[in-house]
C-alpha cells in the first residue's frame, strides 16, 4: 500500500510537477479529489507556486484559489490541513486587497462559528489564524494592516458574542490569545485607534463569569496593549484596575474569602502586576497606589491556620502579591521616593514570607537556634593547627539544617496540597529584587533580611533551599559590586553581618554536602554559595576552612556523584586554597588532600580527571611553600601517576596536557625528592614535543623546568636546542613565542650545550619590524647569549644578528620602551669588539640616523644606540664624552644638513642624560641657537637635548632656560618642552630648583596661547609628584585666583597629576579630602576652558581612582549635569569669507561633559540612577541638533559630530543599565536619532566630511539596534514608526538588518 501511494505520489508530479501557472486551474480541480495523497500534492504544488516570487494570477483563479485554500484548511486529513494553512500567509500577500480582506474575514467568522459547536472545532480553526499571524512579516504592508484591521474587530465580535454561550469561556480564551499574537507581532499598527479593545478586555476581566484562565488571557493580552496606549487611555486603563483591586471587599482579612473571592482578587494583582512590568515605566506611580491594599492582603493573623477555609487560594494569591511587589521594585523607577519607606515595608513583608510555612508547628528548638550557634562553633574540631571547624556528626539531631528538623512526624501536618513553599520562594525572589533596585540602602537591607535569608536555607522544599542559595548569592553579589564602586563603608557594614552567618551558612551546608543521595542542585547551589562567600571582600571562612576541606574530600571520593558536581568541588577547593596563607590547613590534611586528588586523577572521566589535575597543580604550590616530609611518599606517587598519564597512548588531550604541566611542576619544585627519575621525565615530555596537539605544552612546561635550575636537562638538551631552532620557523606564532622562551632560559641558565651558531642563525630572523615585540624576545636572548659566552659568540652575532637589528633601527615602530633591548644589544656588542670594529659599528648607526628620508624618531633610535656604544666600549666615559664633543662641533658647523644636525642633537642629547657636559664648551650655545633654526626637526631636536642636558645638570642649564625664556619669548614653547622633559626624567632637582620651576611656570601659564597653557600645565602636572605634600595645597589655593588662565592650568596639571604612573604611593596626599574638591568643584567656573578642566579630571578620576571621588559624586554630578545643559547665548556668527557661519563657544564643553557622562555611566551608575529621568533627558538633548549644522564652521561641526557619537553610546549602555527607563522616553529618544540617520551633506562636500558623516550615522544605527533589544521597546508606537520608515527606505533598513 505505501509503495501504491509512493507511485501515484509520482506519476502527480509528473503529471503537473512543472509548476507553470497554467495548470493552477487543474491544481485547484485536483484539490475535490477524494483520495487525500491527490489533494496533498495539489496543495504542496500550490504553495510550492505561492512562494514563487512575483506569483500572480486572474482577478477569477485568485478569488477560487482563496475559497479552495479556505476549505482546505478544514479538510479531513490532518497532513492536508497542515499544509493549507502554511499556503495562508503568501497568498494574503499577493491576492488583491478585497480577496485578501475576505480570506481573513472567513477564518475569524470561522472562529467565531466555532463557538457555536464543539471545542475542538473553535480550536481548530483558531490554529489557522494563529499560523496566518505567526507566519504574516512583522513588517508595515498590506498583509499585515489586513490582519489588524480585519481580526481585532472580529475577534472582539466574538468575545463580546460568546459571554453566554456553552463552551464561550474556550472560545473567548482563543480570542485572546488571537488578539495577544496581533498587538505583539504587529506593534506598529495604529492601536489607539481602537479604543474599544480596552474597554471590552477591561469588561471581561472584571465579569464575575470570567473563568480564572480567561481574566488570565485578559491579563496577558492587556500587558500587550498597554504600551500602544496613548496617555489617556492608559490612565483609565490603570484606574481601573487598581480601583477594582482596591474596592475588592476582605471581609474580616484576605483568609476569610472563598476559593472564588480569592481567585478573582489574584487575577486582579495579576493584572495590576502585569502593567507595572509592561508600563511601570510610564504609570509606575499610578499603579503603585495599589500597594497598601496589597499590603493589606499580606497581613497575616493568628487565628488564620485555623480559619482559613481554603490555604491553597490564600497562599496563591499571597504569592501574586509578592511577585507584584517584586514587578514594583524592578520596574518603577523612584518608587520610594513618591511612597516614603516603601522598599522598608516590602522588605520586612519579604522577610516575613520568607519562613511562611503555617503547616510547620515551630517549638522550642528553632527559637534556641540562634543562641547555640556559637557555643556549637567553640566544640567544632580544631585539628593541628588550631583552626576551628563544623563537627562531622550526620546523625546530630539539635542541626538545624539539612532538613532533619523535619525528621519528627508531628513538627509538621503532611498535607498533599500545602502550596505554602510558593510564598516562600516569591518572598525570596522579591528580596533579590529589593537588593539589586536598591544598591544606596544595602547595608540597611541587609540588616534586616540577610539573617532571616540564611535562616531559610533549612528550607523543607528543595525547590526553595535552592531559591534561598541563590538569593544569598545575590547578596554577596551586591556586596562585591558596593566594594568594587569603592563604597567602603557599605561594603564593610554589609560584611560584618555576613561574618556574623558565616558559620550557620558553613555548618548547613557541610551537613548538605555530607548526605548522601542529596539532590545534585542543592549540593551544586552550596558549592557554589561557599565558592562566592570565600572569594566575598571583607568575608572570612578561616575558622571553617578544615571542615570545607574534608567534606569536599568526602564529596569527591563519592562513586555515585554526578561528573558536574565533582568537578564545581574541585572549583570550590581552588578558591579555598588561598586560606592558606593564613595557616588554615594542617599537615595532615594536606597530605590527605594529595592522595584524594591523586585517587581522582585516575579516574576514567576525563572532566573529574582534568579538574582534578588543575587542583593538584594550585595544592603543589601551597606545599612547597610549606613543606614537610610527610609529603614524600604522596609526591612520589603523584609523579608516577603523571608520568603513566604522559606515556599513555589513548588519553583525552586535555588530561594529557594537565599531566604534562603536573610532571613539569613535581620537577621544578620537588627535584631532590624524586631521585633518579628526571631523566625517564624529561624524555617523556621531549616525545610529547613531536606531536602537534601536545607540542606547546610541552615546550612551556621543559622551559618551566629549565628556568627551575634544579634539573640537569643534558639528556635532551641537543636534541631540544635544535628542534626550538627549527621551531622559529614555524608559521604557528605561538609556537615560535613558546620555542623562543624556552631557548631564552636555557641560554640564561647556562644550559644551551650545543652550536651557538645554529641557534643565533634562527633567532636573528624573528628581529623585524613585522613583530616588535618577538623582536624585542629575540634581542633579549642574543644579549644573553653575548652575557653568557662573551667572546665566543661575536663572531656569529656579527655576521647573523647585527644586519638585522641595524636594519630595524630603521623601524618607526621602534620608540619608547620598545628600544631598550636594541640599547642592551648594542651596549652588550660593543663591550666585545675591539676599538676598531666599536668604530664600524657606529658609523654603521650614523649612516642610519643620518639618511636623508629617516623620520625624527629613526634618528632618535640611532642616538640611542650611539650612546650605548660609547658608554661601553673601551675608555667609556672619556670616548663619550669625545663623541658629545664631536656632536657638538657637527650641530654647530650643520656640515651633514639638517639630517645630520638632528643627529647630532641628539647624540648630544642621548650622552648628556648619562653624563655631565657641562664642561664641554658652547654646548648650550650650539643648542640655544638651533632652538631658531628654520628647519622644525632641528628646532624639535634642540628642545629635547636641552632637555636631556638639564636633567643632569640642573645647576648650569637651569638658569639658561629661565634667561632665554625672558629675552626670546617666541622660543617659549620649545624652551617650557625643555623643561617638561627635565621633570619628567625627574633627574638631580633640588627643592630650591622645584621652587624656581614653579614661579616659572605658575607666571607663564598666564598666556592667551592655549598651546602655552597646555605644556605649562603638563609640566605643573610633573612638577607636583616631585614633592606633592607641600605643592599639591599650594597648587589648590592657586585655584582661587582671579586669573581665569591661572585656574585653567592648576586644574589641568591636577589632573595630569593624578593620571600619572608616579602617583603610586602618594595617592594619600594627592587625593586628600579638601584637595580634591578644590579641583573637582571648578565645574561650577564662569569660564568656560576652567570647566572644561574639571570635566575632564572627573572623567580621570572615574576611569583611574573611582574609590577617591565616589563620597564627592553626588555634587560633581550635579555639576555636570548643569555643563550638558544648551546655551543659545554661546552661538555667535562669524565671517569666513563671503559665508558667515555659526559656532558654538561652549561646544567643547559640552563635549567633554558627554564623555565625562559615558565614563560615569560605565563605572558607577549606581550615583546617576536616583535621577536617571533628567538624566536621559540631557543625554537626549545632546544627541539633537539646536541649530543648523549645516551653517557650522568645519571644527564646531566636527566636535558636535563627536559629541553626538558620545551620547549615541551612552543611550546603548542605558538600554543595559535602565532599560524601563528607556522605554519611558522613546518618543523623545528616536526622532533625532532618525533625523542623524536621514541627513545629507551637500553635493560640494569632501571626502572626509562624507566618511565622517557616515562614521555618525554608523554609530546612530547602532545605538538603535541597542534600543530595538530592549524589552518593551518594539511595543512602542515611536518604535513602530522608525520601523515603518525604514521599511520605506532600502537603505536604512539594509544598515538596520546588517
Amino acid at each position: 500500500q505505501k509503495r501504491s501511494i509512493i507511485d501515484r505520489s509520482i506519476i502527480m508530479s509528473r503529471s503537473y510537477g512543472n509548476g507553470s501557472r497554467s495548470d493552477l486551474g487543474g491544481l485547484i480541480e485536483k484539490l475535490s479529489s477524494p483520495d487525500k495523497d491527490l489533494r496533498y500534492m495539489a496543495v504542496s504544488d500550490l504553495y510550492k507556486e505561492l512562494k514563487q516570487p512575483g506569483f500572480s494570477c486572474t482577478a477569477t483563479l485568485e478569488a477560487s484559489l482563496c475559497e479552495w485554500i479556505l476549505k482546505k484548511t478544514e479538510d479531513p486529513s490532518s497532513d492536508v490541513c497542515g499544509l493549507a494553512t502554511k499556503c495562508l500567509a503568501p497568498l494574503l500577500s499577493y491576492a488583491s486587497d478585497a480577496n485578501a480582506r475576505m480570506l481573513v474575514a472567513s477564518l475569524c467568522n470561522n472562529q467565531r462559528k466555532g463557538t457555536t459547536s464543539s471545542g475542538g472545532s473553535s480550536l481548530f480553526k483558531s490554529v489557522s489564524l494563529k499560523t496566518l499571524i505567526a507566519e504574516v512579516p512583522a513588517a508595515e504592508g498590506k498583509a499585515s494592516s489586513v490582519l489588524a484591521d480585519e481580526a481585532a474587530p472580529r475577534m472582539i465580535e466574538v468575545m463580546k458574542s460568546s459571554g453566554e454561550q456553552k463552551g464561550g469561556a474556550s472560545a473567548i480564551g482563543e480570542s485572546l490569545d488571537i488578539l495577544s499574537d496581533l498587538v505583539k507581532k504587529f506593534y506598529f499598527h495604529k492601536w489607539s485607534s481602537h479604543p474599544d479593545i480596552a474597554s471590552i478586555l477591561l469588561d471581561i476581566f472584571s465579569s464575575p463569569s470570567s473563568d480564572a484562565f480567561v481574566r488570565k488571557k485578559c491579563t496577558a493580552c492587556v500587558a500587550a496593549l498597554a504600551p500602544h496606549l496613548d496617555d489617556a487611555q492608559l490612565a483609565k486603563v490603570v484606574a481601573t484596575c487598581v480601583e477594582s483591586l482596591c474596592a475588592a471587599p476582605l471581609g474580616g482579612g484576605a483568609y476569610t474569602l472563598g476559593r472564588v473571592q480569592s481567585s478573582l482578587l489574584r487575577s486582579q494583582v495579576n493584572c495590576v502586576a502585569s502593567l507595572v512590568t509592561s508600563v511601570g515605566s510610564r504609570q509606575g506611580l499610578a499603579l503603585a497606589e495599589a500597594l497598601p491594599r496589597l499590603t493589606e492582603l499580606c497581613e497575616r493573623h493568628e487565628e488564620e491556620q485555623e480559619d482559613c477555609d481554603d490555604t491553597e487560594a490564600l497562599c496563591d494569591l499571597r504569592e501574586a502579591c509578592l511577585h507584584c511587589f517584586e514587578a514594583f521594585v524592578s520596574g518603577v523607577r523612584g518608587l520610594d521616593a513618591s511612597h516614603e519607606g516603601s522598599h522598608r515595608r516590602i522588605t520586612s513583608l519579604c522577610v516575613s514570607y520568607a519562613s511562611y510555612d503555617p503547616n510547620y508547628a515551630h517549638d522550642e528548638m528553632d527559637v534556641d537556634d540562634e543562641d547555640e550557634e556559637n557555643q556549637q562553633g567553640e566544640s567544632m574540631d580544631t585539628g593541628e593547627n588550631g583552626g576551628g571547624g563544623v563537627a562531622d556528626d550526620e546523625d546530630d539531631e539539635d542541626d538545624d539544617f539539612g532538613g532533619s528538623d523535619y525528621d519528627d512526624d508531628g513538627a509538621y501536618s503532611d498535607d498533599d496540597d500545602d502550596t505554602s513553599w510558593k510564598c516562600r520562594k516569591a518572598a525570596v525572589q522579591c528580596l533579590v529584587a529589593v537588593v539589586r533596585a536598591f544598591p544606596h540602602r544595602l547595608a540597611e537591607i541587609f540588616e534586616v533580611a540577610f539573617d532571616a535569608l540564611v535562616a531559610q536555607l533549612k528550607d523543607r522544599d528543595e525547590s526553595v533551599r535552592c531559591e534561598v542559595i541563590c538569593g544569598v548569592q545575590a547578596f554577596l553579589a551586591a556586596l562585591a559590586e558596593r566594594s568594587k564602586a569603592g563604597d567602603g563603608a557599605c561594603a564593610g557594614a554589609c560584611a560584618q553581618v555576613v561574618n556574623g552567618k558565616v558559620a550557620r551558612v558553613a555548618k548547613g551546608a557541610l551537613k548538605e554536602l555530607s548526605q548522601r543521595g542529596g539532590a545534585s542542585r542543592v549540593k551544586l547551589g552550596y558549592i557554589g554559595l561557599l565558592r562566592d562567600l570565600a572569594q566575598a571582600p571583607g568575608v572570612t571562612l578561616l575558622p571553617h576552612a578544615s571542615d570545607l576541606l574534608k567534606h569536599v574530600q568526602g564529596l569527591i571520593n563519592d562513586p555515585n556523584l554526578e561528573t558536574n558536581v565533582k568537578v564545581e568541588a574541585f572549583g570550590l577547593l581552588q578558591g579555598l586554597f588561598h586560606l592558606s596563607e593564613e595557616n588554615a590547613y594542617n599537615t595532615k590534611a594536606l597530605k590527605e588532600l594529595l592522595s584524594t586528588l591523586l585517587t581522582s586523577a585516575e579516574q576514567k572521566s576525563f572532566k573529574v580527571s582534568a579538574a582534578a589535575f588543575q587542583t593538584m597543580h594550585r595544592a603543589l604550590e601551597l606545599i612547597y611553600r610549606k613543606w614537610d616530609s610527610v609529603y614524600e611518599n604522596v609526591i612520589v606517587d603523584i609523579y608516577d601517576m603523571a608520568y603513566a598519564q604522559v606515556i599513555q597512548a589513548d588519553i583525552d588531550q586535555e588530561v594529557r596536557e594537565e599531566a604534562i604541566k603536573s610532571l613539569g611542576l613535581l620537577l621544578s619544585l620537588f627535584p631532590s625528592h624524586l631521585p633518579g627519575r628526571s631523566d625517564k621525565a624529561l624524555v617523556a615530555l621531549y616525545d610529547r614535543t613531536v606531536s602537534e596537539s601536545t607540542r606547546i605544552p610541552a615546550v612551556k612546561t621543559l622551559a618551566k623546568i629549565a628556568s627551575s635550575g634544579q634539573v640537569d636537562m643534558s639528556c635532551i638538551a641537543e636534541r631540544l636546542e635544535a628542534d626550538l631552532s627549527s621551531y622559529l620557523r614555524k608559521a604557528d606564532h605561538n609556537l615560535r613565542v613558546s620555542a623562543l622562551s624556552t631557548l631564552a632560559t636555557l641560554v640564561e641558565t647556562g644550559r644551551l650545550a650545543g652550536d651557538p651558531e645554529v641557534l643565533v642563525k634562527n633567532v636573528s630572523g624573528l628581529i623585524s619590524d613585522a613583530d616588535v615585540p618577538l623582536a624585542s624576545s629575540s634581542i633579549h636572548v642574543l644579549c644573553s647569549l653575548m652575557s653568557m659566552r662573551g667572546k665566543q659568540s661575536v663572531e656569529v652575532v656579527v655576521h647573523h644578528a647585527q644586519p638585522m637589528v641595524l636594519a630595524l633601527i630603521r623601524s618607526p615602530l621602534v620608540q619608547g620602551t620598545l628600544a631598550e633591548p636594541l640599547q642592551a644589544f648594542f651596549s652588550s656588542l660593543a663591550s666585545l669588539l675591539t676599538v676598531k670594529r666599536c668604530k664600524d659599528l657606529l658609523a654603521s648607526v650614523e649612516q642610519i640616523g643620518a639618511e636623508p628620508g629617516a623620520k625624527q624618531q629613526v634618528r632618535k633610535t640611532a642616538a640611542k644606540c650611539i650612546a650605548s656604544v660609547c658608554q661601553s666600549s673601551k675608555g667609556k666615559g672619556s670616548k663619550s664624552a669625545d663623541y658629545a664633543a664631536r656632536s657638538v662641533e657637527a650641530a654647530s658647523s650643520g656640515d651633514g644638513g639638517d639630517p645630520g644636525t638632528v643627529l647630532a642633537l641628539f647624540c648630544v642629547a642621548e650622552i648628556g642624560r648619562a653624563l655631565d657636559l657641562a664642561a664641554i664648551d658652547g654646548t648650550s650655545a650650539v643648542v640655544l641657537g638651533c632652538l631658531e633654526s628654520p628647519s622644525e626637526g632641528v628646532r624639535a631636536a634642540a628642545s629635547y637635548a636641552l632637555g636631556c642636558l638639564c636633567s643632569r645638570s640642573p645647576d648650569h642649564y637651569l638658569p639658561v632656560v629661565f634667561e632665554h625664556t625672558e629675552r626670546k619669548p617666541k622660543l617659549g614653547y620649545l624652551l617650557l618642552l625643555s623643561l617638561k622633559e627635565v621633570l619628567a626624567s625627574a633627574g638631580e632637582l633640588t627643592a630650591d630648583h622645584v621652587s624656581r620651576v614653579r614661579d616659572f611656570l605658575l607666571l607663564r601659564c598666564e598666556t592667551d596661547e592655549e598651546a602655552m597653557r597646555i605644556i605649562c600645565a603638563e609640566c605643573l602636572g610633573h612638577l607636583v609628584l616631585l614633592d606633592p605634600r607641600n605643592l599639591v595645597p599650594e597648587l589648590a589655593q592657586v585655584c582661587s585666583s582671579e586669573v581665569a588662565e591661572r585656574r585653567e592650568c592648576c586644574v589641568a596639571a591636577y589632573r595630569d597629576a593624578v593620571n600619572s604612573d608616579r602617583i603610586a604611593g602618594h595617592e594619600e596626599v594627592v587625593l586628600g579630602r579638601g584637595v580634591l574638591e578644590a579641583f573637582l568643584f571648578r565645574m561650577g567656573d564662569t569660564d568656560p576652558r576652567v570647566r572644561k578642566a574639571s570635566i575632564l579630571l572627573l572623567n580621570v578620576l572615574l576611569h583611574a581612582h573611582i574609590g577617591a571621588v565616589g563620597p564627592l559624586l553626588p555634587t560633581s554630578l550635579s555639576l555636570l549635569h548643569k555643563c550638558f545643559e544648551f546655551d543659545p547665548n554661546s552661538l555667535r556668527e562669524v565671517m569666513l569669507g563671503p559665508f558667515k557661519q555659526i559656532v558654538d563657544d561652549l561646544l567643547v564643553v559640552r563635549r567633554a561633559a558627554f564623555e565625562c557622562a559615558l565614563a560615569a555611566v560605565n563605572k558607577c551608575f549606581d550615583a546617576i540612577s536616583p535621577e536617571a529621568d533628567a538624566f536621559l533627558d540631557l543625554v537626549i538633548s545632546g544627541a539633537t541638533d539646536h541649530y543648523d549644522i549645516s551653517k557650522t564652521s568645519h571644527l564646531t561641526l566636527s566636535d558636535h559630530y563627536s559629541m553626538k557619537m558620545t551620547c549615541f553610546g551612552i543611550l546603548s549602555k542605558l538600554c543595559e543599565v535602565c532599560p524601563a527607563v528607556c522605554v519611558k522616553k522613546a518618543s523623545a529618544i528616536l526622532p533625532p536619532l532618525y533625523k542623524t540617520l536621514i541627513y545629507k551633506l551637500k553635493s560640494d562636500a569632501v571626502k572626509q566630511e562624507t566618511e565622517r558623516l557616515e562614521e555618525v550615522q554608523n554609530a546612530c544605527m547602532r545605538c538603535v539596534k541597542s534600543l530595538s533589544r530592549v524589552p518593551g521597546m518594539q511595543d512602542t508606537e515611536m518604535f513602530g514608526k522608525l520601523m515603518i520608515s525604514f521599511n520605506r527606505n532600502e537603505e536604512l533598513l539594509r544598515k538596520y538588518r546588517a
